[in-house]
């Protein structure tokens, strides 16, 4: 009997749906069935059991579930990150950048996670933050890191040890700029004209321009870093946030430079932070036909270019539509250089240690060239922008090496005990010699004489080991540069660590918002800059703004701190310029903290560095003397720091030593014994009444126009120089303070002091008008059109008469000054030229007197 048959459908197998017979294999259970109905052939039964196929769908869903478990809970992720300086991709090397980062956390529960940003190709300088991002949320911040030569940043995301994300920024390394750098400030399209100043020719100093928008505008006032002059043109002033307002406020009243230079964009600043910035009050704009006053200056500039390199014809400043303009009313002190309908064209007033300036009309428009006034014009503007008193600023570090020197080397005894050593041995000497003559015993006067100079240089030998041998082995150099103004009291300081051996400090900032920068080595160009120890620089959320430092192999290691201090009440003190010597106002009183017993007090005018006597906390005058550092080389060297370098003049400096009982930093310095000297600059106002006026040469500075004529207008008497030709003409720039730009000069003294062994130098000055900027000729040139003294007495030469009344160009406030050295008999050998016609100069000294002319009014700057 056969077996009983299925039921089946009456449609074949081989013609049903592919789904259906799919169904029914899985149903069945059957192994092997789809590739046996895909190709239509009955499937044989096997024998032992099969597998359920349901396991493939569950070991499909738990994947699902793992995919959606990742996803609910995703790692931290940096959104965006950016390296700019302002909007530029391009970092100026040691100066401060700005990084922007955006991180986001989809995971719903904290993470704290470490961003790390370091250069590629150096390494020297290496930031750390670490943040705690709550669940599902996205953090933007904003950090300042120092730019490292390097043309690529890794910026790396952690958690705990274990990286989350690495991302390369590939930036554009620029060193820092030899050129005037310009900061514009501007959202507008119709002023954009400022550009044409990198390429303007006829300007006395190159200019490198920058145009940033409000919105990339710094948020820190060290981000300005090497800026010579801030040019405010139209911004965005809504995008401006508190932060940017109070950067460039902050930058000037630490020494910077800021211009308004357009009229709207000026009358929108007045109700803005800015208005206390401007030197003017605005009360609207309108339209002028002519600008009479600053035409003048385009015309005389005109004029005086050779007739090769005039290009067509001049056009006078006039437009028949108008030229918008300013108008406005002077406001506290200041000095007004030009006027236009009796109001003012073109004023600067002094901000804490910096200035402020306005211009009525767009300095930048093309029609200021087709007059000629852009030239005289932007001299003017770039003559009244300083250098910046920044730690990264070229300008600012030439000495630096050496005063650091000083501080990491052998303590240096005092000006009065050498003083006292010195005057001991000369009466000592003078004494024997006296002895000697009167008892006919010369020999023996002279044997005990070169006995006692003997003992006394061993004795200094042997009381310099005594006054080190307590010398750690491990300290920190502490240079610290405090402005101190009304309004603010900030701090850089150059941290110089030094050891005996290897050491790992570290360093922990305790209080305020400090900011930690690694600076180049001072010993640029005399080793290898990848030799620099690395210096990590962390930022804690738990400690917002306070930064540690972890520092190897000290021999040596140097970095910059910049720091806030609480404020002090600081009047600016008055320095009074009349027909005698200087006086000081009735405020001259010092701030209460900064004047100790041990503080030593200068006055850091354009002619140098002039020591101050002063009754406990009130100045009273000169200390006497222009010279009176030359026994000290710390002082000595510090004072050429502060004169040559790109520090606010004038000023008022306070000199400290460092006290270990007392917190003069912000920091915690493990294993490292402090030691140095706080500068504190104060600010100070030169004025000047109507009547006669006469400059003493402290007051006036001196300039070089050329390379050989650096070391005169530095007067450093250690350095030589060869006479090998028959004669050579020297200049140098005579500039006056900026009260008396346009003072009208009746006499003119030059104090000479060279040394010359062999006699056979001979050098005669002579005075001449300033060349404007484009003319080729050259001091030899001058020469004989120059003014000549009109007598000599010793080393003193006097010019009178009215030849002098126009020397001084009032754009610039300056004459020149040429000096001759000349052979008394020629000299052909060089050998014996290297022996007589080595000379130096000792003393070089310019006072000038003169008057006013109207209005006849207080001045003050």
């Amino acid at each position: 009997m056969s077996s009983p048959k299925r039921c089946c459908s009456s449609v074949p197998e081989a013609v049903q749906p592919f789904r259906l017979r799919l169904r029914r294999c899985v149903r069945r259970g059957r192994g092997g069935v789809v590739s046996a109905a895909i190709a239509g052939h009955p499937v044989a039964r096997s024998s032992r059991p099969r597998r359920s196929g349901l396991w493939r769908v569950g070991l499909l869903a738990l994947v699902g579930l793992f995919g959606l478990a990742g996803s609910l809970a995703a790692a931290p992720r940096i959104a965006a990150v950016s390296l700019r300086f302002g909007g530029s991709p391009r970092l100026p090397v040691a100066e401060w950048a700005s990084l922007n980062y955006r991180l986001e956390n989809p995971d719903g529960k904290t993470v704290t996670v470490r961003l790390s940003v370091r250069a590629t190709a150096h390494a020297r300088a290496v930031f750390e933050r670490e943040v705690v991002l709550p669940p599902r949320t996205v953090i933007s911040g904003q950090e300042l890191i120092t730019a490292d030569a390097a043309e690529e940043y890794i910026v790396s995301l952690f958690e705990g040890t274990q990286r989350l994300e690495r991302t390369q920024l590939p930036v554009k390394a620029m060193d820092q700029p030899q050129t005037a750098a310009v900061v514009v400030l501007n959202d507008s399209a119709d002023t954009g004209n400022a550009s044409v100043l990198a390429r303007l020719p006829g300007l006395e100093m190159n200019v490198s321009v920058s145009t940033m928008s409000a919105r990339q505008a710094p948020h820190h006032w060290a981000v300005y870093g090497h800026t010579r002059l801030v040019l405010v043109l139209r911004p965005d002033y809504r995008e401006l946030a508190s932060a940017q307002f109070e950067a460039l406020t902050q930058h000037v009243q630490r020494g910077g430079t800021v211009l308004f230079a357009e009229p709207d964009g000026a009358l929108e600043a007045a109700g803005t932070p800015w208005s206390g910035l401007l030197p003017v009050l605005p009360s609207g704009v309108r339209r002028v036909e002519a600008v009479p006053a600053l035409d003048e200056w385009g015309e005389r500039w005109w004029s005086a270019q050779p007739a090769a390199q005039r290009t067509g014809q001049r056009q006078p400043l006039a437009e028949r539509d108008g030229i918008p303009c300013l108008e406005s009313s002077e406001r506290g002190d200041g000095l007004t250089v030009l006027r236009q309908d009796g109001m003012p064209l073109l004023r600067w007033q002094r901000c804490g240690l910096g200035r402020a300036g306005v211009v009525a009309i767009d300095p930048s428009q093309m029609r200021l060239a087709d007059s000629g006034a852009m030239v005289p014009l932007w001299n003017h503007i770039l003559s009244q922008a300083p250098p910046v008193f920044s730690l990264g600023n070229l300008e600012n570090s030439h000495t630096l090496p050496t005063v650091l020197g000083h501080l990491t080397g052998f303590r240096i005894p005092s000006a009065g005990a050498i003083a006292w050593v010195l005057y001991g041995y000369a009466i000592l000497l003078a004494v024997l010699l006296i002895a000697g003559f009167l008892w006919r015993r010369q020999a023996l006067c002279w044997t005990l004489a070169a006995v006692s100079g003997l003992a006394l240089t061993a004795g200094l030998f042997a009381w310099a080991l005594r006054q080190n041998a307590t010398r750690p082995v491990a300290g920190a150099a502490l240079l610290d540069l405090r402005a101190v103004t009304a309004e603010s009291h900030t701090a850089t300081a150059v941290v110089s660590l030094f050891a005996k051996k290897d050491l790992e400090p570290a360093i922990r900032a305790t209080a305020g918002t400090p900011l930690l920068r690694p600076l180049p080595s001072p010993a640029r160009g005399k080793r290898r800059e990848p030799l620099d120890a690395p210096l990590l620089v962390r930022h804690a959320e738990d400690r917002a703004g306070l930064a540690g430092t972890t520092v190897q192999a000290l021999k040596p290691r140097e970095f910059g701190l910049l720091y806030e201090r609480p404020a002090l009440h600081a009047a600016p003190i008055t320095v009074r310029l009349g027909d005698g010597a200087l006086q000081f106002g009735d405020g001259a009183a010092l701030p209460d903290g900064l004047a100790g017993p041990d503080t030593r007090s200068f006055l850091l005018l354009p002619g140098g560095l002039m020591p101050l006597s002063r009754d406990g906390t009130r100045l009273t005058g000169l200390a006497g003397g222009a010279r009176l550092l030359e026994t000290d080389p710390f002082l000595n060297d510090l004072g050429e720091y502060l004169s040559a370098g790109a520090f606010p003049r004038p000023a008022v400096v306070l000199l400290s030593p460092v006290r270990p009982d007392r917190a003069d930093l912000p920091l915690e310095l493990p294993g490292l014994v402090a030691d140095g000297f706080r500068a504190a600059f104060l600010p100070a106002v030169l004025e000047c009444g109507p009547g006669r006026l006469r400059l003493p040469p402290e007051v006036v500075r001196l300039e070089a126009v050329e390379q050989s004529a650096r070391s005169l207008a530095r007067q450093d008497p250690r350095e030589g120089t060869i006479l090998r030709s028959a004669l050579h003409v020297m200049a140098l720039e005579v500039v006056l303070p900026p009260p008396c730009a346009d003072l009208r000069l009746d006499q003119v003294s030059v104090s000479i002091d060279y040394g010359n062994v062999g006699g056979n130098i001979l050098i005669e000055p002579r005075l001449t008008r300033s060349p404007l900027a484009g003319q080729t000729n050259g001091a030899e040139a001058a020469w004989p059109s120059a003014i000549a003294a009109s007598r000599r007495e010793g080393g003193a030469y006097h010019f009178e008469g009215a030849s002098l009344g126009d020397l001084i160009e009032p754009a610039y406030g300056r004459c020149r000054l040429l000096l001759q050295v000349s052979q008394k008999a020629m000299v052909r050998d060089a050998t014996e030229a290297d022996r007589v016609n080595r000379w130096r100069m000792n003393r070089l000294q310019v006072s000038l007197a003169g008057s006013l002319p109207e209005p006849q009014q207080t001045r003050r700057f």
